[in-house]
């Protein structure tokens, strides 16, 4: 269940996958089978275009004014390449953060598990990966192990590995 269908998408590509894939209802227009669904996809992806148009003209528009030496949009765009750098800087520091804090949690979860695997006499990063696949073990993205994968672990666990 969506709220509505643009909240989903704006991309009637993306769209037709889902409709695809999954049965979904859309709040907005509960009765929509999916012929109508693909109508209204196509709306929402034709004012995405607008949207965008005329977002880029407004902001031509402005630089064009900042440049002509008005002041107020001169102001504007400086605020705005200022915020645009900020929030570069900092979504990428919080985004990197967020993985990291995220790889070593599941880390510490499957810690004993590589040890238990060291005591089963597991000597290589293979044998590491297939005992860690057969006692029901993903990676914390759900793919099987692999070698790599299980070297990665370790060392991020600092557990020295024969």
């Amino acid at each position: 269940m969506v709220a509505k269908l643009d909240r989903l998408s704006r991309d009637v590509a993306d769209i037709s996958g889902l409709m695809k894939l999954v049965d979904f209802k859309v709040a907005t227009m509960p009765s929509a089978d999916k012929f109508q669904l693909h109508i209204y996809a196509a709306l929402a992806e034709q004012e995405r275009e607008f949207i965008s148009r005329r977002t880029s003209d407004a902001l031509a528009a402005l630089k064009a004014r900042a440049e002509s030496g008005d002041a107020e949009a001169q102001a504007k765009v400086e605020r705005r390449s200022k915020g645009r750098a900020a929030a570069h800087a900092m979504g990428n520091a919080a985004a990197v953060q967020g993985a990291k804090l995220r790889a070593d949690e599941y880390a510490s979860t499957m810690a004993n598990h590589i040890k238990a695997a060291m005591f089963d006499e597991c000597r290589t990063l293979q044998a590491l990966a297939n005992w860690l696949i057969m006692h029901g073990h993903k990676t914390s993205r759900g793919a099987d192990f692999t070698p790599i994968a299980a070297s990665r672990l370790v060392k991020r666990l600092g557990i020295t590995f024969p």
